[in-house]
């Protein structure tokens, strides 16, 4: 399998060159490489605001989200008369799931998820830590080498909120919890990971090769929203605009893999 990769990335990266060398344009200025003003102002303006940060992804022109707020007042609701964390932690777990979560899709952002509740795990762990945020929960979002997940936390007890399974994707028993995380955690067999298939997509733990669990910010989720669109425009051959994606990756979240992605193609960028 590895094999395959590896050979399906020459072949991109072939494809690219070709496609560089037919180009005669020079380097994108800063505001060449928004698509429109509305994702330039998001995206420059409101890095302290995850909730429009995150709407920089193919924005909508609308940014009224009429199911977020009826999801805040439900949640705001049953925070007032709450008895106990879990029970309220495992409310903000369901109720998202039926209000906002409703479709899981692997080619999806938060402008998505909040326009037609089509999300995957970056937007959907985004939407849970700006809830627990907004109700005083400390938390972690989680990133791995195909995933992102939340980890919240009360008083000694550790619960995930797995956005992608929406049955069973609120853990509360400590044995699941702890089961769960060793999943997901490294393994020591790594390899190279400039893969131009390994987009952040649905939960699977049976991945041989594991080399991240690291806990990201929020405006570190808004880049990997804009690698994993690169990915997605690379894989349709939109070479430029996967280019320019993975700038303001780069510029949200200069992790690794992404600043080596982003320099690679921009030595191959006409």
């Amino acid at each position: 399998m590895e094999k395959i990769k590896q050979y399906f990335f020459t072949c991109c990266l072939g494809l690219w060159g070709l496609y560089a060398q037919s180009q005669q344009t020079s380097m994108p200025t800063y505001h060449d490489i928004f698509e429109d003003s509305l994702e330039l102002t998001l995206f420059t303006q409101h890095q302290d605001n995850p909730f429009l940060l995150l709407q920089s992804v193919n924005p909508q022109q609308n940014l009224q989200a009429n199911k977020w707020e009826k999801l805040l007042v439900k949640l705001d609701r049953q925070f007032e008369k709450k008895r106990s964390n879990e029970k309220f932690l495992r409310k903000v777990f369901y109720n998202t799931q039926r209000i906002l979560l409703v479709e899981y899709e692997i080619h999806s952002d938060f402008s998505g998820m909040l326009k037609n509740g089509v999300f995957d795990c970056v937007s959907g762990s985004a939407a849970f830590a700006l809830l627990l945020e907004r109700y005083g929960y400390d938390f972690k979002l989680i990133e791995t080498d195909y995933h992102v997940f939340l980890l919240a936390y009360s008083g000694k007890q550790t619960y995930v909120f797995e956005s992608t399974d929406s049955l069973k994707g609120f853990k509360a028993d400590q044995k699941n919890v702890e089961a769960f995380i060793a999943s997901m955690l490294p393994t020591e067999n790594n390899i190279d990971d400039l893969d131009l298939n390994r987009r952040l997509s649905k939960l699977e733990t049976n991945h041989a090769n594991k080399k991240l669990f690291q806990t990201v910010d929020f405006q570190e989720l808004a880049g990997l929203q804009y690698y994993n669109d690169a990915i997605d425009q690379f894989n349709q051959k939109s070479y430029k605009k996967a280019y320019y994606q993975l700038i303001k990756a780069a510029h949200l979240y200069p992790s690794e893999r992404i600043i080596r992605l982003k320099n690679l193609m921009g030595q191959l960028n006409p």
